[in-house]
């Protein structure tokens, strides 16, 4: 695997966790991310931190793919499932509020 391949190393990190070992995917993707900071690298490290109940992180995350592109209504979303995980309802109130801002469908 060509170390610098990001799309090769995301899909081995997708395999993975479907494969049950979110631990190792996860600390995939968290190469992948420091590579490539980009918003769906971020997301994707948020959903597998948020599988492994590891909320603050997946929060932190999602935070950083929506400061990467504000634009993204599933990283919004996913904040808020998040949030309301560890019982900070109001705040995963706003962040659903801005899923819809930005993407009202």
């Amino acid at each position: 695997l060509e170390p610098n391949h990001a799309t090769a190393r995301f899909n081995l990190a997708t395999v993975t966790a479907e494969l049950g070992d979110l631990h190792e995917a996860t600390a995939m993707m968290e190469g992948i991310v420091r590579d490539v900071p980009e918003a769906d690298n971020f997301k994707t490290l948020a959903i597998l931190l948020f599988k492994q109940d590891l909320h603050e992180a997946s929060i932190r995350n999602f935070e950083r793919c929506v400061q990467a592109r504000p634009d993204h209504a599933d990283c919004y979303c996913g904040m808020g499932n998040s949030l309301i995980k560890i019982g900070r309802d109001s705040e995963a109130l706003a962040a659903y509020d801005e899923a819809v801002k930005v993407n009202p469908n």
